[in-house]
């Protein structure tokens, strides 16, 4: 028994070094295509869709109502709206502030969303205690990380905040064999947690349409039960992207979101190798 007790004050001394103080854990698990942490909001513990490709914290009315309402934030009325998938949700109230999250904070703007079932927050606005934001997700481990921790080893990547909407966005070199061919790209990735696919590219940027143009590419398409295309994509052999590699993918293709400057979306399955995203000092680490 004593051996046992030993052994156990070992492994949570060790767990104490390894993070430190200023580094907290979150149960991480993937369900249908999205994350989802677990942590206490407001003294009550939620199921909260991680996300990078949002402008704020949203949450549903129910949860501000019983939660939020008459606290310390301030909210003011809102007529905006916003578009999340196929859903457009009116935008009731807005704020700009500090939440607790767990043992860390959300720094940002908060969006109350009508008729929207859940919260939604986007990880690079989350501050550990040090005052920093760094984060690692580890999805095979089922663990998100907040702190110092976020482990500066691996492959480091350049990473910046889109100044218009703040999502993370990477510079990326992507390699795809599809059909006998053989492209290399190059531009940014918006990190998209909410994307099931490895990559969704811009079919207007330069790198992707040169590619396209030579005929290194071959844009498939997916047609309805009228024969009208509904949607393009790429069926790649392998795909090396961020220095990791993949076999057999669709890649999704569109030239309809001009508004998007980026080479496109890097997605939740490029993820399941452990990421540490520091960016404050613009740097993702691929482990």
């Amino acid at each position: 028994m004593g051996a046992k007790i030993v052994s156990l004050v070992f492994s949570l001394f060790f767990f104490a070094v390894s993070y430190g103080q200023n580094v907290h854990s979150y149960e991480l698990d993937r369900r249908n295509g999205h994350l989802f942490m677990t942590a206490a909001i407001c003294g009550e513990s939620c199921g909260i869709m991680v996300e990078s490709g949002i402008p704020a914290l949203l949450i549903g009315q129910d949860f501000y109502e019983r939660a939020l309402a008459g606290g310390d934030l301030v909210f003011e009325p809102s007529q905006a709206r916003i578009r999340l998938l196929n859903n457009m949700y009116e935008i009731t109230y807005k704020a700009n502030g500090a939440l607790q999250i767990g043992l860390d904070k959300y720094c940002g703007p908060i969006f109350i969303l009508k008729g929207f079932d859940g919260i939604s927050l986007p990880v690079q606005n989350l501050y550990g205690e040090s005052g920093r934001r760094t984060v690692s997700v580890d999805i095979l481990n089922g663990r998100l990380s907040i702190g110092e921790a976020a482990e500066n080893t691996g492959k480091c990547y350049k990473l910046h905040l889109d100044k218009k909407t703040g999502f993370p966005v990477v510079k990326a070199k992507m390699a795809i064999s599809s059909q006998g061919n053989k492209a290399v790209l190059k531009g940014n990735l918006i990190v998209d947690f909410g994307n099931p696919m490895l990559a969704f590219l811009m079919s207007q940027h330069r790198s992707v349409s040169n590619a396209i143009r030579k005929g290194k590419i071959i844009p498939r398409d997916a047609r309805d039960a009228n024969g009208n295309v509904v949607a393009q994509g790429i069926y790649a052999d392998a795909v090396t992207v961020c220095g990791q590699e993949y076999d057999d993918v669709s890649i999704g293709l569109t030239g309809k979101m001009n508004a998007i400057k980026e080479m496109g979306f890097l997605g939740l399955p490029f993820f399941n190798s452990a990421v540490a995203f520091d960016f404050d000092e613009g740097r993702m680490f691929v482990h």
